[in-house]
């Protein structure tokens, strides 16, 4: 049974499933130095158990707007809201380390962060942008489902932000071929 902080900015929140893998998105609540903490579950992405167990999927995570699994690679994705300019996608691989609050392409003034690849030991994000687009919830719209998204990742923008010709293009989505081709981190 575990009991989160109340705090009003950084929840996470998200859930999803494959197969027998169930995984939650858990922010760090406003405590970034509890990302760190593998014995906590703040900023982390937890595996549920069957009985309501948890353990750690992955850490280093600030607040996990999205959470859903790509069948064209076999992997969970998550979107992250990052400080100023530090929203983040990323390709999930069980026990890695995202470097929250250590690194991020973001800005901010309460932790004195090395931009991310800066510091061994941490996995560098899919996509990062210097905009705060506010990224959330993202989902595989498979070949059969939408000839024009056909085999994408289509993910939401919070903000509405324009973040580059093939990214949100204007229009709240960001589209992502599912094999992963094709996307360039934003400069």
């Amino acid at each position: 049974n575990v009991q989160f902080p109340y705090f009003v900015t950084h929840e996470g929140g998200r859930i999803a499933g494959y197969e027998d893998t169930v995984l939650l998105s858990v922010g760090d609540f406003g405590k970034g130095h509890e990302a760190q903490n593998i014995s906590s579950p703040l900023g982390k992405i937890v595996k549920v158990g069957e009985n309501g167990s948890w353990s750690v999927f992955t850490l280093g995570h600030r607040n996990p707007q999205g959470l859903f699994f790509n069948p064209k690679i076999g992997l969970f994705i998550s979107t992250e809201h990052g400080p100023s300019g530090g929203d983040e996608i990323n390709v999930l691989s069980e026990g890695a380390n995202y470097g929250w609050p250590l690194e991020s392409n973001g800005v901010t003034d309460s932790y004195d962060l090395k931009p991310n690849g800066s510091l061994n030991g941490f996995e560098i994000p899919f996509w990062t942008t210097k905009l705060n687009p506010g990224i959330s919830q993202g989902v595989y719209v498979p070949r059969d489902k939408c000839l024009a998204l056909s085999d994408t990742l289509v993910i939401g923008s919070l903000t509405g932000q324009k973040s580059g010709p093939e990214n949100f293009s204007g229009h709240n989505l960001l589209l992502i071929p599912a094999d992963l081709s094709r996307v360039e981190p934003e400069k």
